[in-house]
């Protein structure tokens, strides 16, 4: 069986929909359906804008791995969204040289990473 049958496991199209809007736009809206169905579901042309100020009263945890050669997620990126975040206890592990699929498919992400998230997630 062919790899690329399963993926994007774990996601979907509309998901990757979403995230191609957010990167066009530069802006962090609810999906966009189009200004007809837009106005029917959010009584706007435009979907609404999150709310990115909410997530400083939002207190969890979060483990994010960042890699120099990750495309899809970019330091500006989750800079942005950490600026936003003030009650939670944020784990940033740093493992250049992997790309967006290497968290999981790597040769040895079970050396590189796995151990980090099982130990975090005991505290």
């Amino acid at each position: 069986m062919n790899f690329y049958y399963y993926a994007p496991g774990g996601t979907s199209a509309k998901n990757l929909r979403h995230w191609l809007q957010v990167i066009d736009s530069h802006e962090i809206r609810q999906f966009d359906y189009g200004e007809e169905k837009n106005m029917e579901i959010y009584q706007q042309k435009l979907p609404p804008l999150y709310e990115l100020n909410q997530l400083k009263t939002i207190e969890f945890d979060i483990f994010v791995t960042i890699s120099d050669e990750d495309p899809y997620c970019i330091p500006e990126d989750y800079e942005t969204i950490f600026s936003h975040i003030k009650k939670a206890r944020i784990y940033k592990k740093e493992i250049n040289g992997y790309n967006h699929n290497a968290y999981i498919w790597g040769k040895n992400a079970h050396i590189e990473l796995y151990g980090d998230i099982y130990n975090f997630l005991l505290e």
